[in-house]
């Protein structure tokens, strides 16, 4: 591989049109869906009125989940509202959770606005979204001309956010929160040391999350409050390792072997470039708890062979306590190397790539990354500032390419220059090339 050309290999078309994948409809996976609302928020609403808004919940959460998960909810107005102070019994259920034929609860609670949400079940176990607070069930047709900052919008979008982002937890995605891995300093004390610092919600430098853009606008982590409702809904939708455990749907934890590769046989690799391996290169991996007191535990310290691998067990669970890890690496004359590597990267490799063995790859590449962000309809591309000399491309196919230059003048904020393209059906795949 040329080292001067790197190719954004995550094309507009496998993020946008996946949205709507014809083989999906006919695998469809739906869920009862009921609604469990206190007197205090349906006083002033006919039930006529009650039962249209909630429709149209029901339509903009299957909007969100229909762009690229088979999951669905059914819902009839008639039978699945209840108003009630008393909500139903959750938290419990006998033995393993069904993972199909179940309902699926939201549970809410008045307030001055909306906010919260955990998942549990229920003792018929119904996969429940509690401790949804509401400051009322809002009217949607009247919010999608309203503009960014417009309070019922951000009520609703809060609404809408917080029931998408537990129903995904009720499916199996994103236990232990991706949420939980956007601030973790590097407690290892080894040089150089490498922080994850995500603050932005947005296009970042962060060495953890500059290589995770499809989280970007998923509702397992991102929040968007100041944004038009066409803003909202074309630009959030589940990442691919969120939609694959979705559709999976696996609700009990064990084995982990459903759903990540062996992690018993952990591999890393050390490379100088895809094909050149660096030998007797000394690497060390920690584990490191993704909250207070971000305590490292260091579970390997060797050396790579003449292939550039190591292999040691990660005993990586999905919770806070065990789903991070930070390797270093500190090749004969070259830059130390250092990658954070989360289970969620592992569970990546097991539902979108299908992949039975872990292998992590730690690789001296001065190319610059190409990131992406949905915003509005279209998206950012962006890259370092300081990548002098290259070019951005774009090509309709990577099997007959035809790489193009894109003819449109950067914009910089002072770290990455970036450029808008619109969302259209053709498939758009981008690379940078030095000129």
């Amino acid at each position: 591989m040329n080292r001067n050309v790197i190719v954004f290999l995550l094309g507009i078309s496998l993020v946008a049109s996946s949205a709507n994948p014809g083989s999906a409809q006919a695998q469809t996976i739906n869920h009862r869906l009921r609604f469990f609302l206190p007197p205090a928020l349906t006083t002033n609403l006919s039930p006529a009125e009650l039962q249209s808004r909630l429709v149209l919940y029901v339509e903009d959460l299957n909007f969100i989940f229909g762009k690229n998960t088979l999951r669905r909810f059914a819902f009839d107005p008639g039978r699945d509202i209840t108003i009630t102070d008393t909500p139903p019994d959750i938290g419990y259920y006998p033995g393993d959770l069904p993972e199909t034929n179940y309902e699926v609860w939201a549970v809410v609670n008045p307030a001055g606005s909306s906010y919260g949400g955990y998942m549990t079940y229920a003792t018929n176990g119904a996969g429940v979204a509690a401790g949804l607070y509401w400051d009322a069930v809002h009217n949607r047709n009247a919010l999608t001309n309203a503009g960014p900052g417009d309070w019922d919008l951000w009520n609703y979008w809060r609404q809408l956010h917080n029931m998408a982002h537990e129903f995904g937890h009720v499916f199996g995605a994103g236990i232990g929160e991706y949420y939980s891995l956007r601030n973790v300093p590097d407690t290892t004390g080894q040089e150089p040391p490498q922080n994850i610092n995500y603050t932005d919600y947005g296009p970042t430098t962060d060495p953890y999350w500059s290589q995770h853009p499809d989280y970007w606008h998923d509702p397992m982590l991102m929040w968007l409050p100041s944004l038009t409702w066409t803003e909202l809904t074309n630009g959030v939708w589940f990442a691919n390792v969120t939609a694959a455990m979705i559709n999976a749907g696996f609700r009990n934890g064990f084995p982990l072997s459903r759903y990540v590769p062996d992690l018993s046989a952990t591999q890393v690799r050390v490379m100088a470039d895809p094909q050149t391996p660096f030998t007797n290169t000394p690497v060390k991996v920690w584990k490191i708890m993704a909250h207070s007191p971000f305590t490292a535990q260091q579970i390997f310290d060797g050396s790579t062979g003449s292939d550039g691998r190591v292999q040691f067990a990660w005993s990586g669970e999905p919770n806070n306590d065990d789903n991070l890890m930070l390797i270093k690496a500190w090749p004969p004359a070259a830059a130390p190397l250092v990658k954070w590597f989360s289970f969620y990267d592992a569970q990546e490799q097991k539902m979108v790539f299908g992949r039975t063995n872990l292998e992590v790859n730690l690789l001296a590449s001065t190319a610059p990354l190409l990131t992406i962000q949905a915003t509005g309809n279209g998206f950012v591309i962006s890259w370092p500032v300081d990548a002098a000399g290259f070019a951005l491309e774009a090509t309709a196919s990577l099997s007959a390419p035809d790489w193009q230059a894109v003819n449109q003048q950067p914009t910089t904020n002072g770290l990455s220059q970036s450029v808008t393209v619109p969302r259209n059906s053709t498939s758009q795949l981008f690379r940078l090339r030095k000129r």
